[in-house]
């Protein structure tokens, strides 16, 4: 259910003011963009939650097209400062059970979730060797953690090299906006490469004899 949500008294703010009550069309495609890169990169947006990545979203320009906040729950003058600025957004009333899962939080119900939009092609692409024992599970298109931030393989160069996709939001919200040509980082594989491994490894030894 999608309705028109007539903003009064503390709640007077400027913009689009809309209540989500139901896992309705619009709440599926931002559900979508937490998990799916490719959605993200059709959209050209995905989610942004918690005090300081929405504060540096904001402070560096990127557009805000929607702030998702808790319906019937007080909002703290932080959250209420940004939606207040934030004068292009549609404003998103939903119930705590919906934000809960945009939040992907079991307890815990995030204050305020932002929808930005990225750049069409505003990327930094760094290069990263590893060793076979973890680039045997990449694939083009696939993703890959660096220093625990996941990122897009875009290309693969050669058999111990990979070329990664960063957003200008995440150089500046990480620690990997700070590394320099020849520092060392800690490189993991997508984990899903590793149980599809396992699963065909005893078929694989079967065919072989």
């Amino acid at each position: 259910m999608q309705s028109k949500l007539f903003i009064v008294g503390r709640d007077r703010l400027p913009g689009v003011g809309l209540r989500i009550s139901t896992r309705n069309a619009r709440f599926q495609e931002w559900q979508a963009l937490l998990s799916n890169r490719r959605k993200r990169l059709r959209a050209g947006e995905f989610l942004v939650q918690g005090v300081r990545p929405i504060t540096l979203a904001v402070q560096h320009g990127w557009p805000i097209r929607a702030l998702i906040y808790a319906a019937d729950r007080p909002l703290s003058g932080w959250a209420e400062s940004v939606l207040t600025d934030a004068t292009a957004a549609d404003r998103i009333a939903m119930s705590a059970d919906l934000i809960r899962e945009l939040g992907e939080k079991n307890e815990e119900i995030p204050e305020l979730i932002a929808v930005v939009a990225m750049p069409a092609d505003d990327y930094a692409r760094i290069r990263v060797t590893a060793g076979e024992d973890v680039l045997r599970y990449v694939v083009l298109k696939g993703s890959i953690a660096v220093d625990g931030v996941s990122l897009t393989v875009n290309a693969i160069p050669d058999d111990h090299t990979v070329q990664l996709s960063l957003i200008d939001f995440t150089l500046k919200a990480t620690t990997l906006g700070a590394l320099r040509a020849g520092h060392r980082v800690q490189v993991e594989a997508d984990v899903i490469g590793k149980y599809i491994q396992r699963l065909v490894a005893p078929h694989l030894a079967a065919a072989a004899e």
